[in-house]
């Protein structure tokens, strides 16, 4: 935002919110959508305060001069229902402690992300750099087709069950790439890969209102789920398949 931009703080509808929870110790992620009150902001009025700061510099008299505001009144949009418009599930069943803590990390980060209307939202920046400085564990992940030890081993689970949510809710794949092998807990082609300074997995938001995603990890049963909402109710469901039309030597 430039500084002029700054100059206030916009008006919020009266939509809905996420609320989440998460339990470190059980290692589980969940949340919900409430709705939210409207809540008015404020702007500077520009032209005014314009011409106030170019009265002084004719006068030649200059005082402080408090930034004149106006109230934005924010639309209520309290009646708007939301739906759930895709979910996926995987199984992370048979991974070691490293690997649970770190799906359970990264769940807990992407919990309630709100995509914005034409927004292209990118899991790499959101997370943050995997390193044990920010308190990823090292785990086992896939890196030139074969598996090594690597901080944040494991999270491409999340990002995985991410992508095949989203791909059902119908939205934009910006950047998605496979793992360099095959992993288990999808069906081949249905896979989206992440690194540290590496590859992304990146999402827009096609439609013209907020979408809301509620990431939910449960270690006891071994499980991450995706949820994606939005105020468009559909009528149809999204079915996926993959067809494997060529073998690289």
């Amino acid at each position: 935002l430039s500084e002029a931009e700054s100059w206030g703080k916009k008006p919020s509808t009266g939509s809905y919110k996420v609320e989440t929870k998460s339990d470190e110790g059980s290692l589980t992620t969940g949340g919900s959508l409430v709705k939210a009150e409207p809540e008015d902001g404020y702007g500077v009025v520009t032209a005014k305060l314009a011409e106030m700061i170019e009265e002084q510099i004719v006068s030649g008299e200059f005082e402080t001069i408090e930034a004149p505001t106006e109230m934005l009144e924010a639309e209520d949009a309290s009646e708007r229902e939301v739906y759930l418009i895709a979910s996926a599930t995987t199984s992370f069943k048979g991974s070691d402690k490293n690997r649970r803590y770190n799906i359970w990390k990264i769940s807990d980060k992407l919990n309630g992300v709100v995509f914005k209307p034409g927004e292209t939202f990118s899991v790499n920046t959101h997370v943050g750099e995997r390193n044990a400085a920010n308190g990823w564990k090292e785990g086992q992940g896939i890196e030139d087709g074969m598996l090594t030890p690597q901080y944040g081993g494991g999270i491409c689970q999340v990002s995985t069950t991410m992508y095949n949510a989203t791909l059902k809710a119908e939205m934009k794949m910006v950047n998605r790439l496979p793992h360099t092998m095959h992993v288990k807990y999808v069906p081949e082609g249905l896979d989206a890969t992440i690194s540290t300074g590496g590859p992304d997995f990146k999402v827009m938001n096609r439609l013209e209102s907020e979408m809301y995603m509620i990431v939910r990890c449960d270690n006891p049963s071994s499980t991450v789920t995706v949820e994606v909402y939005g105020y468009q109710e559909r009528d149809y469901d999204i079915k996926r398949s993959t067809e494997k039309i060529s073998t690289s030597e």
